[in-house]
This record gives C-alpha cells, structure tokens and sequence, in this order.
C-alpha cells in the first residue's frame, strides 16, 4: 500500500514538473513580405508585422540593410509596449543600389510583461 502511494506521488511530482521542462510558445510572432526587382535601381518593399503572443513590456524592433539596399521611405525602428494580440506593423521602401545578393536583417527584443525576456533574429536575402 505505501509502496503505491509513493508510485502515485513520484507521478504526480513528475507531471508537474514536466511543463517547465517543455519549451513556452514564444510571446511574439513575426510576419515578413519582401517583394521587388532584383536589378540595380529596382525598388522593393520590405512589411515586416510583430505579433504580441503575450503582454510585452518596452519592446524593440529594428531593421537594417545590407549597403546595396538605400532606405528610401519609412521608420526601420520601432519601440513601445504591445498587448496579446496586438500588432505593430513597420513599411519601408528600399532601391537596390548594388547587385544581388543583398540582406535585412529583423530583430525583435524585449521582455514581457511577466519579466520574460525575448529575441528573435531573422535574415531575408535578395538573390
């Protein structure tokens, strides 16, 4: 009988403990179309869209160019705070002023409202 009890209480300990070993959904999510010419003096416009997954707290989100690409319109920085659910959505219009292959680079950090910090990195070429 105690041998069960002690069975039944290491599996429940274990069925608690597994969540904090699975990996969380991460509190962002981000949406990227880059679309253009790839020739020199062809135009492109990046959308990038940050999607709150949870409450985040100042949160930063930048985008930089390789130097073949010139910014010819929009805000590569945004910071601010994001509800769950919320999206914060940056446009820029790029020339290729050199030949392919040319790079952005997305970042995204922060911490969630719960103290979680985040960061995501993503790389889109043009070949």
């Amino acid at each position: 009988m105690s041998r069960q009890r002690s069975l039944r209480i290491s599996i429940l300990l274990w069925t608690l403990l597994i969540p904090s070993f699975t990996s969380a959904e991460e509190p962002i999510s981000l949406e990227i179309l880059f679309d253009g010419v790839p020739a020199p003096g062809g135009g492109w416009v990046l959308t990038v869209t940050l999607l709150g997954r949870a409450d985040l707290d100042l949160t930063h989100l930048t985008v930089e160019a390789s130097k073949g690409l010139k910014l010819t319109a929009g805000d590569p920085h945004w910071q601010g705070t994001l509800p769950a659910g919320g999206e914060q959505v940056l446009e820029l219009s790029f020339t290729l002023t050199d030949p392919p292959p040319q790079s952005v680079t997305i970042r995204a950090q922060g911490r969630t409202k719960k103290g979680s910090p985040f960061e995501k990195k993503v790389v889109r070429g043009i070949n």
